[in-house]
């Protein structure tokens, strides 16, 4: 598989000036494929999959296509350390995201949804602690929008209370999996090529889900149905392989708080599956949550220090 990564022109300087626009379009690409990840699940927990067979499948089946690119890896030593660091990421993402797939189980997708798109705000918060990137007013200010959603969702919310903390427990490690995944693959995996960045982070999460799946029920492993393997097939594919691959060669090209902020396409893509496709109510409160998130993502902050050379992005 091919993916063309755009190179610098010849405009004054040097320089493309359609880069950043055709680097974030590709991006939005990527971020909407992430957002069918609902369809695909709600309809293989209902088949009787666990959410920890699912998480294995979807990122399973990817990592056995980049995986010969391992040995090289571990074989060359100024990429060990940024491999081990994101492959401790992946294994954080893994486990976050079969514990996402919990909560989603018991509220419904705008509710988990909006708790899963408060990670640009993660993003802004670690690359402020770890990286020293300078935390602006802005910040603050969409850190307020997004506490006003949450408020906005436990008011309007049609489940008991008793239910949505529960909920919140399991969402939660979602956002902040992904947030250190953003800050550990634009800043920290630059030794790594884009699809070795990608197998890397595959194995990791692999390698976090496996204990949970072989501790579980089997029978809750294989789907009853022959057809099911077509959802699985289908999750795998647009889910994760195809985006995975846009956005792990993406993602280093443009600043972290921009490529969380595109993010925010994943909410509206969510929502829509599970208005459309799963027949869920989307009342006032979760559209006002909804609208407050990407808000709040809008207004947050670019980081202060300027990217690298994205000639010096690596590409396949």
């Amino acid at each position: 598989m091919t993916l063309t990564i755009p190179t610098r022109g010849d405009l004054p300087g040097g320089r493309d000036s359609r880069l950043p626009t055709a680097a974030s379009l590709w991006l939005a690409l990527a971020v909407a494929g992430f957002g069918l990840v609902p369809l695909f699940a709600r309809h293989l927990l209902d088949a009787g999959l666990s959410p920890e067979a699912i998480a294995l499948y979807r990122f399973g089946l990817v990592l056995l296509i980049t995986a010969p690119l391992l040995p090289r890896v571990v074989g060359t030593p100024q990429k060990r350390r940024p491999a081990l660091l994101l492959a401790g990421a992946g294994s954080a993402m893994g486990l976050a995201w079969s514990s996402y797939l919990y909560g989603l189980d018991i509220v419904s997708i705008a509710w988990a949804g909006t708790i899963y798109m408060t990670y640009p705000l993660f993003v802004l918060v670690l690359a402020w602690a770890w990286l020293r990137q300078p935390f602006e007013r802005r910040a603050i200010f969409a850190g307020g929008l997004v506490l006003a959603a949450a408020v906005t969702l436990l008011i309007g919310a049609k489940s008991d209370l008793e239910q949505l903390g529960p909920a919140l427990l399991l969402c939660l490690p979602a956002p902040l999996a992904f947030a250190f995944l953003i800050v550990v693959l634009v800043r920290k995996a630059d030794a790594l090529g884009t699809l070795e960045k990608l197998a890397v982070g595959l194995l990791g999460t692999v390698a976090g889900l496996l204990p949970l799946v072989l501790r579980g029920d089997p029978a809750s492993l294989v789907p009853a149905a022959a057809t099911d393997w077509f959802w699985i097939a289908g999750m795998a594919l647009f889910t994760a392989a195809l985006p995975q691959l846009i956005y792990t060669a993406m993602a280093p090209r443009l600043p972290e708080a921009q490529v969380a902020m595109l993010g925010a396409l994943e909410l509206p893509v969510m929502v829509a599956i599970g208005w459309l496709a799963l027949e869920e109510s989307l009342g006032l409160p979760d559209a006002l949550a909804i609208l407050l998130v990407i808000a709040a993502v809008a207004v947050a902050p670019q980081p202060a220090s300027p990217r690298r050379d994205p000639d010096k992005a690596e590409g396949t």
